[in-house]
């Protein structure tokens, strides 16, 4: 029940500073998997995402994950940047 309520106040506090959305992470097919059943019970949505890796060569598509985030990292820095007027650093 502890763990439930952290994770109430947590969507509630994150609600106040309007986030969109909170990710409780990934689900099983099986929808009597207790953990499953647990982020199910808090009302949310379920939002597909896809991942791939090489098959064979998981070093590559890890290495190409690291790189997607880290590009996904620095746009939201520099959009964060455009929008407060601020001119965006210049990274080396």
């Amino acid at each position: 029940m502890l763990n439930r309520f952290l994770h109430w106040h947590e969507i509630c506090a994150y609600r106040e500073e309007r986030f969109a959305t909170y990710d409780l992470g990934g689900i099983k097919e099986d929808k009597t998997n207790g953990i499953t059943q647990f982020k199910m019970s808090f009302g949310g949505e379920v939002s597909k995402e896809h991942t791939y890796l090489c098959a064979g060569i998981p070093w590559v598509g890890r290495t190409a994950q690291a790189l997607f985030e880290n590009l996904v990292k620095r746009r939201h820095r520099w959009s964060a940047g455009i929008e407060s007027g601020e001119a965006p650093a210049a990274q080396s």
